[in-house]
This record gives C-alpha cells, structure tokens and sequence, in this order.
C-alpha cells in the first residue's frame, strides 16, 4: 500500500477548477469535467463503433471481444483474447514479454511458461503452430509479433453506451470499489476510509477470474449522487462495492454491501464493529474479510445471472460458473458438475481454471468417500490440477485440488505445501485455510487445525462451504479427544447437510466416545444408508487421518456404533 495513505494524515488532494458545480467534491468535479469533455467528442464524431480486424479467415471483433472463424464464433478465453488483441494491435513490431506482462495481466508478476502457455492457447485458437509460426512468430529473447495480414479495421455497427466502457471487454465478471465514505464524527479520519478502498481494490485484483476496475477510475465517483445502475451502465461494470465508516471514540462501524448494477439488487452485505486498536491491524483485518467474502458471493450471483439468460450456447467461464457452486453440494446433485467442467474444457482445452475445478471435483470425492474407486479419484485429481498449473502456475485452485487429493492419500507434507502455495498466491482464501486445517487435524496438530479453520469461518462467514467446516472442525475435535465438543459441533454439522455421510460419521464416531450409545447407533444407520459399503476395512485403507493412533481411535468408536468389519 502506498505509504502516502498508511500516514493518512499527510495525505493531501488536489483540486480542479476547470468546471464549477458548487457542492461537489473535487473528484466529483474531475468526472463531470471528464464527461463533459466525453459528451463534445461524441458530439463531434458521434456515437463510439465497433473495431473489427481480419485476418486469412478470422474476424476479431474489438467491441464484441469475440473471435471468428469463416463467421462462426471460436471459443477463447478472455485473457488469451486480451494477448491476441494485444498482438494484432501491434503487430508491426515485436512485443516483449515485459509489455505482455504490463498490458495483459496488468503488471502481476508471471512465470514465461504461463506467456508460453497463453501464446500456444492463440496458436491453437488460431490454428498455428509452434513449428510453423505462419500467424505468431516467436523471437528467442525479444518477444512475440503477429505476421499474418491484417485487412485495414473496419467499423461495425454502433454500440450501446453501457457496452463501451472499460470492463464491457471483459467476460469476467467485473466489479469496481467505490471510495468509502468517512462519516466519523470527530476530526477527518477519511485516511482509514482511503486506507481500506486500497486494500480491497488490491485484495480483489489478486483473483485471476475478476475484472477490478482500477482506483483512479473509482476516484472519481466520490462523493458523487451515481447510482450503482447509473455507474454500471457508464463504465459497463456487472458489480458495485460500496461501503462507510463511521469512528467514535475507540470504537469504529464498517458497513459494506456488494450491489449487481444490472438489477440494483443487494448481493451481500455485511457489518463489522470493531474496538480500535492498531488502526492498520483493523484495516488489514477488515479488508481480507470484505475480499475473502466476496468470491462466494459474486461466484452465487453469477450463477443465479446465468441461471436467468439461459443461453443456449455457454461459454468456458459461463460452464465454470455455473459448475463452482455445485462442488459444494453434499447431494448427489454435485455429480451434475461434472459435464460442465468438462463441457468447459471442450470449448477450451487450455482453460487452467476449468482443470483446477476438474480436479477439486475428484479431489472432494475422494475426500468425502462418494467417488467408485477412492485412489483413483485421488490420482485423477493430482494429474489434472497439474495440467492446470502447467498452464497457469499460479491458480490457487489447482494448488488447492493437490493439497485435498495429497492429504486423502495421508501425504502430509506435500498437501500442506500445496495448501500453503494456495494461500500464499490468495492470503484470503477461505476454502484453503480450512482444507489446511484439517490436514492439520489428520496429523494430530489440533491446535494448529482449529486456529486455521477459525480464520477460514472470518474470512468468509457466508461461504456455502462453512457447512463442511463444522464437518471438519467435529472431526478436528475428535482427534483432540474433546468428544462432548466434538458431539455438540458434529449435530449442528447434521442440521447443515442431513444428506451427507461425513457429518454423520463423525456424530457417530463422537457420541459412541461420549457414551451416547443409542445416538451413536442412530448416526452409524443414517450413515451406512448414504454409505452402504462403509466398513473397517475400508476406514483403515482410505481414512485420510495420517496420524495411526487416532486412526485406530476413530475406527474403534465407529465399530462400536455398529459399523461392521
């Protein structure tokens, strides 16, 4: 964070006096100054057009961001379309792999095999190859430059202003971070209001899968009277995060809500009351819960969006949004994931993401016991998240993927290392620090494991995930052989997900300990119901607590609710 905002008080603003709205804020003048300018450029070269470029027979349509191939659309995936674009904007030079890495994944840092996956996506897209280079030569040492001719650009149709702005030439899911109002009562403590809109803005920019409009652009809607509908339908932006706060004394109130511009319907929203201490602590904090909130939230409203247009034809991320919230169904409605991962990989075989998800699906299976065969599940799930990180090194879902299938198969070290790379490419990343903590809990490290899966429970307290954390937590609380606290922690799991074996198993397992027999025997019926080939046996084989003794344990107080050999 720039250091200019941590001192807070030594912040100052500027101001413009090129256009005078009495009652505004400097930045609401900037951008009504800038609309002002906007509208005589409209005026003098009417509305904005379509960019269309054409090559052999490829269309790429700059407006639509959509590539065609002898009229019919070619599925692309937004960032490979970003590189193309890039490529054929400049295609009478060389690009570097520094321009790429500035203007395609905007500055992050990025490994040259992920530029080398993206190029062979184009080529393949394309229908180049490596060996020909007949489209996209490569320079050892230089760079990249599209060689194939481009006919002079031509103009489509004109399009909808709301179709126009900034994050229209995106098929992520876009968002921008408004300033949040300082409406403490005392002296300007607008520094903690700045400090947080930073830290947010920069959190979810981390997410690959997001499109976060940057901070200058979100400046000038301070203080302004736009409407989350107004503001998406300027800048072209799916979601509005908006949020206050409000200081008295050594007490502070944060409000935030996450807003679909589209609808003006509230998505999430949330309230934290804090006793101020270290105010960059209490940044910090607050801002990894707003971001770590948000990817579930904008991940349900995606698929509720898509659920409502119904498109006959999906695109690689419309099937992945749509698939994401299934993986954490407990029901055998989960299954129903599967084409659509795979229908994902079909319209693009270079998608890292749709891999990553592949992968947690058969990683999960293998972990709750519903996959046919349990090593291979495992196994499929290790291949796949590899082929994802091969593509993309740095999705945190695929090193989540190898940290579940690793610690299915009781591979301690590797799965902790794959969990802890999640979370060091997504510091707030829920799912991983929960699946850490158990982990954890498996090697009888309890301590360890419920401090993990508390801060997953912070991170993201509405997450659809937190009914399996209580699943997880029981189990943790098992192994610490806290049985009562395991028994009372496994019925709330129950109530969460009646449907699912795992709850059941472990209320079965905690009561027998606890002593609570005829509960016991009534959890191990219902879980022999959803689990008809569950037996000892196949605890000790594929069991993933790598710890033996409290394996034994387990499997010892689940035989004494009647689980048979």
């Amino acid at each position: 964070m720039p250091i200019s905002i941590r001192q807070g008080l030594g912040k100052t603003r500027s101001s413009s006096d090129a256009l005078e709205i009495p009652g505004r804020s400097d930045r609401r003048r900037a951008f009504a100054q800038h609309l002002f300018i906007m509208d005589k450029v409209k005026d003098a070269f009417g509305p904005a057009r379509r960019m269309i470029y054409r090559f052999l027979d490829f269309e790429l349509d700059a407006s639509l961001k959509e590539l065609r191939q002898a009229g019919e659309p070619r599925a692309i995936e937004p960032q490979v379309y970003d590189l193309l674009l890039h490529l054929i904007e400049n295609r009478d030079r060389v690009v570097s792999h520094d321009e790429l890495i500035e203007n395609v994944w905007r500055g992050r840092i990025v490994a040259d095999a992920t530029i080398a996956s993206r190029i062979r996506a184009v080529r393949a897209a394309l229908g180049d190859t490596g060996a020909d280079q007949t489209i996209i030569q490569t320079l050892p040492k230089r760079g990249f430059r599209f060689v194939s001719t481009v006919d002079d650009p031509q103009e489509g149709t004109p399009e909808a202003s709301a179709e126009n702005g900034p994050a229209a030439k995106t098929a992520k899911p876009s968002i921008i971070v408004l300033p949040f109002s300082d409406q403490s009562t005392g002296p300007d403590q607008g520094f903690l209001a700045d400090g947080l809109t930073e830290d947010i803005t920069t959190l979810l920019s981390q997410h690959q899968w997001l499109f976060v409009i940057a901070r200058s652009t979100a400046e000038t809607f301070n203080n302004s009277e736009w409407s989350a509908e107004e503001i998406g339908r300027e800048i072209g932006v799916a979601y509005v995060l908006e949020g206050s706060v409000r200081r008295a004394g050594d007490r502070v109130r944060i409000s935030a809500q996450l807003i679909e511009s589209a609808s003006h319907s509230v998505v999430w929203a949330e309230r934290f009351d804090r006793v101020l201490t270290d105010i960059f602590d209490l940044q910090d904090e607050i801002a990894a819960s707003i971001s770590g909130v948000i990817e579930p939230s904008l991940l349900r409203a995606e698929r509720e969006r898509l659920e409502r247009s119904r498109p006959v034809n999906f695109s690689a991320w419309e099937a992945i949004a749509r698939a994401t919230p299934l993986l954490w169904i407990w029901t055998s409605e989960r299954t129903s994931a599967l084409p659509l991962l795979q229908e994902a990989l079909r319209l693009d075989p270079s998608y890292a993401r749709a891999f990553s998800l592949l992968a947690l699906f058969h990683a999960i299976a293998a972990w709750q016991g519903s996959a046919r065969d349990t090593v291979e599940a495992s196994v499929e799930a290790i291949a796949e998240a590899q082929r994802a990180l091969e593509i993309d090194g740095r999705d945190p879902w695929a090193h989540l993927a190898l940290g579940i299938a690793f610690g299915v198969r009781r591979r301690r070290d590797p799965a902790l290392r794959a969990l802890d790379m999640a979370i060091k490419i997504n510091p707030n990343f829920a799912v991983a620090h929960a699946f850490r903590g158990i982990v954890l809990a498996w090697a009888n490290r309890v301590g360890e494991s419920l401090d993990a899966l508390d801060l997953a429970e912070r991170l993201s307290p509405r997450d659809p995930f937190n009914r399996s954390i209580m699943a997880l937590r029981a189990t943790a609380l098992f192994i610490g052989c806290r049985y009562e606290d395991a028994v009372a922690v496994a019925r709330e799991s129950v109530n969460l997900a009646p449907g699912a074996s795992g709850p059941q198993r472990v209320l079965a397992a905690s009561c027998a300990m606890a002593g609570l027999d005829q509960e016991a025997r009534a959890a191990m019926a219902k879980t022999l119901e959803l689990l008809p080939t569950l037996s000892a046996r196949w605890m000790r084989e594929h069991m993933p607590i790598s710890d033996p003794e409290a394996l034994e344990r387990y499997v010892q107080a689940m035989i004494s609710a009647g689980l048979p050999e």
